[in-house]
Formats: structure tokens, C-alpha cells, sequence
């Protein structure tokens, strides 16, 4: 494969990443009505509830007529950011930036805490017991 290939690829499994987890977010916060056991550890995932939602929303609008690169978008000051992983560091909605820390997409979600954080929801979640079937 060579190096553009590679280079797509791993847009595209960011782009990939960003939804799921964004996607993720809503059946959690669905699911913390329904079972109130993960309400704590939800609510405690700050990375997952704020910077993946803001992610997700940035990326899901940087292309077509409206979004983020045709000079749109409802929060143009929030799609670039120099503030992150590495300071000083120009990182769009878009990038990557790969460090000690881990793989911040964005410039902004780092991969490796979203996966501590939805890990320690899905521990609480499985102590959750299996509804009976009450089906006569």
C-alpha cells in the first residue's frame, strides 16, 4: 500500500471513529434514564461527553456548500484549535496528531481515553442483571 493509500485509510478510520463514538454517546445517554447504575461513570467520562460530541458535530459539517471548509459552519472558532496535545500546533477538525499521550483526532479526542473511559461504562454495565422473561 503506499503511502496516499495509507494516508486515506486512516482518515477514513478516524471519520469512522469520531461517529461511532458520537453515535455511542447517544445510546448512553439513553441508556443512564433506563439504568441508573451508569449514571456516575457517564457523567464522570468528561473526555467522551465533551470533546466527542464537539468533535463529531465539527466533522459531520466541514464538507458541502454550508460546512466548515467553504467558509460556514455554526462555530468556525472551534474548528481549528492550537491548544492541544502538542501547543502551538495548528490541528483542524480533521488531523491527527500522534504523540507520548496517544492519537488525538482533531487535535482534540485522544482514542486511547475514549476507550478508558467507555471501558469503565461497560464494567458498571455489566453488573447490570438480565431482565426475566415474564411472558405467560
Amino acid at each position: 500500500m503506499n503511502s496516499d493509500c495509507l494516508k486515506k485509510k486512516q482518515k477514513l478510520n478516524a471519520y469512522h471513529f469520531i461517529l461511532t463514538t458520537g453515535n455511542l454517546l447517544r445510546v448512553f445517554e439513553r441508556a443512564r434514564h433506563m439504568f441508573p447504575e451508569i449514571e456516575p461513570v457517564f457523567t464522570s467520562a468528561q473526555h467522551l461527553n465533551h470533546e466527542a460530541r464537539e468533535l463529531r458535530d465539527l466533522v459531520e459539517h466541514t464538507h458541502g456548500r454550508n460546512g466548515y471548509l467553504a467558509g460556514w459552519g455554526n462555530n468556525p472558532d472551534r474548528y481549528e484549535r492550537r491548544d492541544g496535545p502538542q501547543p502551538g500546533v495548528l490541528a483542524d477538525a480533521t488531523s491527527t496528531i500522534i504523540n507520548e499521550k496517544g492519537h488525538w483526532l482533531g487535535g482534540r479526542l485522544c482514542v486511547e481515553t475514549i476507550h478508558q473511559e467507555v471501558s469503565r461504562i461497560i464494567e458498571v454495565a455489566k453488573t447490570i442483571p438480565a431482565p426475566t422473561d415474564h411472558t405467560p
